[in-house]
């Protein structure tokens, strides 16, 4: 092999190099996530994360890579190129010899050799024959060993490339400068060095340059074109680029049928814009071609898990994992899923292992957090969220769910802290404005939250949390009427959250609108069975059109479900005051006040019932308390209040 041949091919394969760095960009997909919203705060709550799978680059590589190289290069000059040469001149010879020199001796061998020899020439020749058949058989079996090892090439010069982009823009510097690369490779070498310099435009005009100067010439290297082409325009942010990288995708593969790299990044693509039965498609197809593809069951588990599909999701990502072990978004994305599912433990399990083999993942120990929210671990969250804090941060999501988990730990003043946070580096995060309204109002600053769950409405105008948030706190300020009307709007957005019902139906009962609260606490109870304070509620509304009885059972369920509220036996006695079983209703008024000594009106009605039974000591005894503690509480209605019954019991006993 001449010299010249040598520096040519040499040339060709960091051309290749070059083309197939696109090509591996794909095998870490980032399938971002569509519409990131926060957790929970204290009911009523904000919004939980979606939990949309999100991958993030590779870990980078030992040193050894930079060894990967230049074992490469020798790799083409020595084996492949010696192998290649090699072939093709054995393959003419033993063609010549099979086609022209066997006939010809055989027939010689017959015509003129003496006729006692004719069968051992003849043997001789059909062994020699055989042997030649092997020969060419084994050629063609190193022919194919050398396609596979220059497909290898190609993914292991991608792989350097993409870890060490320096390294990859001096190889292709490297091309530009070589007088034996052809005007292709240097297209594809300038392409390479835009791309790495985030010059995506110039990149994207220099690949559709080479893909049409390459298409009556190399099909495959225009294949490629196509596909880096595709993949640029697929991680821009504008939406309309996604949707222009899909044509070009299609004419990679119209190209090249059997390539697995463009119809996982295809589908990738079609996930995003939300094609997702396309998409799935597209990576059923990727599979095929290339069984051993992990990142292609990586992503089409992310569409799965995205389409509610979590459990068929996870069996992409077990596979993904058989694959290849060591694949931290596989166990992320599968820790996701199986949050989604509520398997919080084994999902943190898959968080811990992603971690492990990806130690700055920012995305894991965010997920981790939220994970371990949903177990009521809220300190422990927090602590991740600080971890994926610190690795970025510029991570409103995180910001925004540590503030969940402050306060559902009642440190409302520092969640309100991370929601400024949230929406400093995100001004439309709606969530947070919401979240940052239900803390306020635990605050006591109802206004304040109000004017947060405007900002939230204006931003989505269909969003039932904030509507259903904002008539709580209208609800607190005695604004009934106006806290029914958020609570139909909440509710005609289907709103999934039975204490909205139970809630209209307390404000209505307040304005006396007695049968249609009882309505609304009906719907709630058949939603949500177990719910103690529904019971409660429609307890208290029946009690206030004298079904005392009915009032009675409710009241009875509410404390059969577990829930040792004060207001629940506070209640029950007043009715059973109202049926004159002053004995049973006091036993009531003696368990509400062990559940809340400062409990006034407790004190009031127990003082009543006492004064019915005449025990008018024990009465002005629990009035007097009762005055006190509403003086403390500076509640001066209430107090004026007790000391008129006060004054009444002792004008009756004078």
């Amino acid at each position: 092999m001449t010299a010249r041949r040598v520096r040519r091919m040499a040339s060709r394969v960091l051309a290749v190099a070059a083309i197939a760095l696109a090509v591996a960009a794909s095998a870490s997909v980032r399938a971002g996530t569509y519409e990131p919203a926060g957790a929970r705060i204290l009911p009523p709550g904000g919004e939980r994360p979606s939990n949309f799978p999100l991958a993030t680059p590779e870990s980078r590589p030992d040193a050894a890579a930079v060894a990967l190289e230049n074992e490469l290069r020798r790799e083409l000059l020595d084996d492949r190129a010696t192998l290649v040469d090699w072939w093709i001149s054995a393959l003419g010879l033993i063609l010549a010899l099979l086609t022209i020199v066997i006939p010809l001796a055989a027939a010689a061998a017959a015509i003129f050799g003496p006729k006692k020899n004719k069968k051992k020439i003849k043997k001789k020749f059909k062994k020699l024959k055989v042997e030649a058949r092997r020969h060419l058989e084994s050629i063609q079996s190193d022919r194919d060993e050398a396609s596979r090892q220059l497909e290898a090439i190609k993914e292991v010069t991608a792989e350097i490339a993409k870890r060490y982009p320096a390294k990859a823009e001096e190889t292709a510097r490297s091309v530009q400068h070589n007088p034996e690369s052809s005007d292709l490779d240097r297209a594809a070498a300038s392409a390479l060095i835009m791309q790495n310099q985030e010059n995506i435009d110039g990149a994207i005009a220099m690949w559709r340059s080479i893909a049409h100067n390459a298409a009556e010439i190399d099909a495959d290297t225009a294949a490629r074109a196509w596909f880096s082409i595709g993949y640029l325009q697929r991680n821009e942010e504008n939406r309309k680029n996604v949707e222009d990288a899909i044509p070009a995708y299609d004419k990679a593969i119209g190209l090249k049928p059997t390539f697995p790299e463009a119809y996982n990044d295809r589908g990738v693509a079609k996930g995003v814009l939300g094609r997702y039965r396309e998409a799935i498609a597209d990576f059923d197809e990727a599979i095929r071609l290339k069984p051993d593809n992990p990142e292609a069951y990586n992503n089409r588990g992310n569409v799965k898990n995205n389409t509610d599909q979590h459990r068929e999701a996870i069996a992409d990502y077990d596979e993904a994992i058989r694959i290849k072990p060591a694949f931290p978004e596989a166990y992320y994305n599968r820790g996701n899923a199986k949050n989604n599912l509520g398997q919080h433990r084994e999902a943190i399990a898959d968080f811990d292992e992603a971690i492990r083999l990806m130690p700055e993942y920012p995305e894991a120990y965010y997920n981790r957090g939220v994970a371990k929210g949903d177990l009521g671990q809220h300190q422990e969250a927090i602590t991740d969220f600080d971890e994926a804090l610190r690795l970025n941060p510029e991570y409103p999501e995180a910001y925004n769910n540590r503030g969940v988990a402050k306060g559902e730990l009642g440190q409302h003043q520092e969640a309100i802290a991370d929601f400024d946070e949230t929406i400093k580096f995100n001004p439309e995060y709606l969530a947070a404005y919401n979240n940052r309204g239900v803390a306020k109002r635990n605050l006591g600053q109802q206004m304040e939250a109000i004017a947060d769950y405007d900002k939230a409405i204006k931003l989505k105008p269909a969003f039932p949390k904030a509507y259903y948030n904002r008539g709580i706190a209208k609800g607190d300020l005695g604004q009934y009427h106006e806290a029914i009307a958020d609570y139909d709007v909440a509710i005609g957005l289907k709103l999934e959250i039975p204490d909205a019902y139970s809630k209209r139906g307390a404000a209505k009962g307040i304005l006396g609108q007695h049968r249609e609260a009882i309505a609304d606490f009906d719907v709630a109870i058949r939603l949500d069975p177990g719910n103690s304070d529904t019971y409660r509620r429609r307890g208290v509304t029946k009690g206030n059109l004298a079904q005392h009885w009915e009032a009675l059972a409710d009241f009875d369920e509410a404390i059969r479900l577990g829930q040792d509220n004060p207001e629940i036996y506070y209640n029950r006695g007043t009715v059973k005051c109202d049926l004159s079983q002053y004995h049973e209703a006091i036993a009531d008024f003696d368990v509400a006040i062990r559940l809340k000594p400062e409990y006034p009106e407790a004190y009031h009605n127990r003082a009543i019932a006492k004064s019915r039974l005449g025990d008018m000591d024990a009465a002005r005894q629990d009035l007097q308390t009762a005055i006190e503690l509403a003086e403390k509480a500076n509640d001066g209605n209430l107090t004026a209040q007790l000391r008129r019954v006060l004054d009444f019991l002792d004008g009756n006993d004078a």
